[in-house]
């Protein structure tokens, strides 16, 4: 018998790791493309920067690169050369992090000491934890253990130390909470202007804007514990868990470090301190997500989706991407019963009111020249100020265009469509910030562990 081939030693230094073959394939595209866009609403808080938008249409170029390198559907085994690029995107995002505070309105100074020595601190153990040859598996749980720790610490120390952060979100969301535990139509009833004067964009908040889902952790975290940002935390630790358990399978290492990326993105302390809601949509995907992979036949898949679609207006190229193959129309009466469940008790109580503020108001809102866009750009060059109709008609284009090429069913395939289709909807139409890309930016990371997952035995 002819002998056994030698297989290749494993890589023992950084540069014979980190070579441009592992940098271009679709998991090291995925890794830059999620990279580039935390650095672009970084640079520039999530509002429009010459800096910023470029950084994020490199990210949306390795995104489709990276959907390129899909095209024969098999995905890339986790190896060394994986690890060491999220460990540098990492140290990279964790460093650039230092240089920046991490919320608006904080009032302890030593809040910001305690994140500059826990973001350098963690880079350094991730630095010899994980870039060191042959380190030992131990030792990487024991850092990802630290780095969940120091995130969350992270978190719940925001909410106390910016205790009242002057955006429009937040006193519409604490109070809307209060309202509903009193009794009172949070569709209905006004809501404190944070800065009176000063935050003029084209439109005035009556009542509680968004769809009635997020109400409902919303409430729950206000009743428990004075501060509705205590739900994000909540579902943040939710989306860690399930993370983790879809990547884990194929390599317990780049799971740790997705877990460590998602919870460590320059931007996601702002994120929770800001009250936007998005942390809401990333632990409900990351639920849906952990069940389709793991029990796709499962009776809460669909609940769990509608759950989702129920959290904000722009998830509707999600909902028609997902439901497109004929194989999944029979799921459509229980995704559409879930999302008419969250209306019910606010259409029982005034139709009127619900559907004016929780549906369509979003879609009354003015173009913002200050939103992270292409039609930012656009305006400063010819003034132009798009409609909503634009970015409709881009999505339906891209979503149609993904939508064939991802056309095999894997839930992989449909979250790239829906990253890709969503991300061009917000490039193209008339406001996006920090909240919206974080949570494109989180759904990435899902992509990586769901295209690790389907390369594990």
């Amino acid at each position: 018998m002819p002998a056994a081939a030698t297989p290749p030693p494993e890589p023992t230094s950084l540069f014979a790791a980190v070579r441009l073959s592992a940098l271009f394939s679709e998991t090291g595209l995925l890794t830059l493309a999620f990279a580039l866009m935390a650095l672009a609403v970084a640079t520039g808080h999530g509002r429009y920067a010459p800096d910023s938008l470029s950084l994020l249409l490199l990210g949306a170029v390795a995104l489709g690169c990276a959907a390129w390198r899909n095209r024969s559907n098999a995905p890339a085994a986790p190896g060394p050369a994986l690890e060491w690029l999220l460990a540098l995107g990492l140290i990279l995002l964790l460093v650039a992090g230092v240089f920046d505070s991490p919320g608006y309105h904080l009032r302890n100074e030593s809040y910001r000491q305690a994140f500059v020595l826990g973001q350098l601190g963690l880079a350094l153990t991730v630095g010899l934890s994980f870039l060191t040859p042959r380190a030992r598996p131990e030792t990487k749980h024991a850092v990802l253990l630290g780095g969940v720790v120091l995130g969350f610490g992270l978190r719940i120390g925001m909410i106390i130390c910016s205790p009242a952060p002057v955006i429009d979100v937040f006193p519409q969301f604490q109070e809307s909470a209060a309202h509903l535990l009193h009794g009172l139509n949070p569709f209905t009833t006004s809501v404190t202007d944070p800065a009176p004067g000063q935050m003029n964009f084209g439109y005035t908040v009556t009542g509680y804007a968004y769809p009635p889902a997020g109400l409902y952790p919303q409430t729950a975290a206000y009743f428990l514990f004075g501060d509705i940002r205590y739900a994000y935390v909540a579902f943040e630790a939710l989306a860690v868990a399930c993370l983790y358990a879809l990547a884990a399978p194929a390599s317990r290492g780049a799971a740790a470090l997705l877990v460590l990326l998602f919870l460590f993105h320059p931007r996601g302390l702002f994120e929770i301190e800001q009250a936007w809601n998005e942390p809401l949509l990333v632990g409900t995907a990351g639920l849906f997500l952990w069940l389709a992979a793991t029990r796709p036949a499962s009776r809460w898949v669909p609940v769990v989706f509608g759950l989702f679609l129920s959290l904000k207006q722009y998830l509707v190229f999600f909902a028609l991407l997902f439901l497109a193959p004929r194989a999944r129309w029979r799921l459509l009466p229980v995704v559409v019963g879930v999302i008419a469940l969250t209306w019910l008790p606010f259409l029982l109580w005034d139709a009127r009111s619900a559907i004016h503020n929780g549906l369509l108001f979003q879609f009354r809102t003015p173009f913002r020249p200050d939103g992270l866009t292409l039609a930012a750009q656009f305006h400063r060059w010819f003034g132009w100020m798009p409609n909503k109709w634009i970015a409709i008609g881009v999505g339906a284009f891209v979503a149609g265009m993904t939508g064939w090429k991802f056309r095999d069913g894997a839930t992989s395939s449909w979250l790239y469509a829906s990253i890709l289709t969503t991300l061009a909807v917000f490039l193209a139409g008339s406001q996006a910030f920090c909240n919206y890309y974080y949570f494109l930016g989180s759904l990435v990371l899902f992509l990586l562990a769901l295209r690790l997952r389907e390369a594990a035995p």
